[in-house]
C-alpha cells in the first residue's frame, strides 16, 4: 500500500502536464482506496496487523491512516480505527503520536 500512495503525494514525478497528473491522482485515490479496503478487511477484529500481536507492521497502520484521513481526506473503516485506537493505547506509540502532535481521529 505505501507505494500506492506516491502518485498522490507527487503526480508530476510520474506523467507530465497538469491533466495527466490530475488523471493519475484520480487513479491513485482510487487504488489506495481499495487496499485501505482490504487493510481495514485484515484489521476487523482484530487489534494488530499479526492478530493479537504488536509488530512493527502496525507501525504502517498508523502512518497510511494518517495519510489517508488528515492528508488526502480518504476513507478508512471502523477495523482501522479501531487497530489506530489499540495502537494509541501502548505508551511508547502514545508518546511518538504526542511529540509529532497527530491527529489521529
Amino acid at each position: 500500500m505505501h507505494v500506492a500512495f506516491k502518485p498522490l503525494f507527487n503526480a508530476g514525478r510520474f506523467v507530465d502536464g497538469d491533466e495527466a497528473q490530475a488523471n493519475a491522482r484520480e487513479k491513485a485515490r482510487a487504488n489506495v482506496t481499495a487496499h485501505l479496503e482490504a487493510y481495514d478487511r485484515r484489521l476487523t477484529g482484530r487489534p494488530f496487523v499479526l492478530g493479537d500481536r504488536f509488530s512493527v507492521a502496525d507501525a504502517y497502520t498508523l502512518v497510511f491512516f494518517n495519510w489517508a484521513v488528515n492528508t488526502f481526506k480518504l476513507p478508512v473503516g471502523d477495523g482501522m480505527r479501531a487497530s489506530v485506537r489499540a495502537l494509541h493505547a501502548r505508551p511508547a506509540v502514545a508518546r511518538v503520536v504526542a511529540l509529532h502532535q497527530l491527529a489521529l481521529s
